[in-house]
């Protein structure tokens, strides 16, 4: 079988800053295919949002938010969905938890029209709509559910109620800048590396994992060897082997190093 390798996007193949993706990825990832390695992108991104300006490069499968939906060989093998009414309770509590939630599910994005968003929400859903990326208000719609979420939150935020609702219900994540992701409690990047270790069979001495920040580091972790960008400077202290920065043509370094390609 080869290889199973697994990408981070933002930051590792992609510049997050600028959209900047090199040549030198792209013909990377063609030439580790080639050899017989298998790739996957390992995302918190939902499906609706891993787009076509990433998917042109023809991976293997997608693990897509945080394991909660696992695209092989261009077909959903696996999905893990929420109960509507569930969602519809978690969005009452968080409307009194007085944060800034986007919920986020395979096929839509919603947000709740009754709270104001934060600046740094506002701001994505600004870049959203120039990418016309469509984020739907939960009340105006009769097919609101989600798969996962994330929240911005202040001063102003009760992040003690937060807490104590998400206990035992989901996984926080902190994203930094008062940012957090929320998958359901069970469900992460390791996690959907170890559905592809079970379904095809493979055997963990063989996954590699690149990342360059701390929501990646249990994908990095639970792979044999975890890469970390240059850039990704505080998931150094616990990579197994750090590459170059992605403007430095990173991840053809870190493939030709380990031997892929």
């Amino acid at each position: 079988m080869g290889k199973l390798i697994f990408f981070d996007i933002d930051g590792t193949l992609r510049a997050e800053e600028d959209g900047y993706l090199p040549q030198s990825t792209i013909d990377a990832i063609a030439r580790a295919r080639a050899n017989g390695h298998k790739t996957f992108i390992n995302t918190g991104r939902t499906a609706m949002n891993v787009r076509e300006d990433i998917r042109f490069m023809g991976f293997d499968g997608y693990i897509c938010g945080c394991g909660t939906e696992i695209i092989y060989e261009d077909r959903t093998v696996y999905r893990h969905t929420l109960d509507k009414a569930f969602c519809e309770y978690m969005a009452e509590e968080l409307r009194a938890c007085r944060v800034s939630p986007l919920y986020e599910r395979s096929d839509a994005m919603f947000l709740d029209g009754k709270i104001k968003p934060l600046q740094w929400m506002q701001d994505l859903l600004d870049l959203y709509k120039e990418q016309g990326l469509e984020v739907q208000d939960l009340h105006k719609s009769e097919d609101f559910s989600f798969d996962k979420f994330v929240i911005w939150y202040d001063e102003n935020s009760d992040m003690e109620r937060f807490r104590k609702l998400i206990d035992g219900r989901f996984t926080y994540i902190d994203r930094g800048g008062c940012f957090a992701e929320l998958p359901p409690e069970g469900y992460s990047k390791a996690a959907g590396i170890d559905w592809v270790l079970r379904e095809l069979g493979g055997v963990p001495e063989d996954t590699i994992a690149i990342g360059d920040s701390l929501n990646d580091l249990e994908m990095i972790q639970a792979a044999h060897i975890g890469v970390a960008m240059g850039n990704g400077k505080k998931l150094h202290p616990y990579a197994d082997f750090i590459t170059k920065d992605l403007k430095e043509d990173g991840i053809e370094y870190a493939l030709k190093k380990l031997g892929v390609i």
